[in-house]
């Protein structure tokens, strides 16, 4: 038996420095009984934005599951079908 899993979905953030998966929950967000993601990157700045002074926004990104259990893959930008910016 293999103790390595081999992960069947890889999300991650082209923005450097953004601590993507600081934090990580799961749950059912949109009630169709599939779980979902829920994953913060709290010094993430979103496109088109500056960084002034050391601020950072962040940012709470919400990953729907699918019914085959796996999630999207790719950047978070696109994997997430919600994005919450923090101020």
């Amino acid at each position: 038996m293999n103790a390595y899993a081999t992960p069947s979905s890889s999300i991650y953030s082209s923005r450097a420095n953004s601590n993507l998966g600081y934090a990580v929950r799961m749950g059912d967000i949109n009630g169709d009984l599939v779980g979902d993601l829920v994953i913060g990157a709290p010094t993430y700045v979103p496109e088109g934005d500056i960084d002034t002074g050391g601020h950072r926004m962040g940012c709470v990104f919400v990953v729907l599951g699918t019914g085959s259990g796996n999630f999207p893959s790719g950047d978070v930008e696109s994997a997430a079908s919600t994005k919450v910016t923090l101020i």
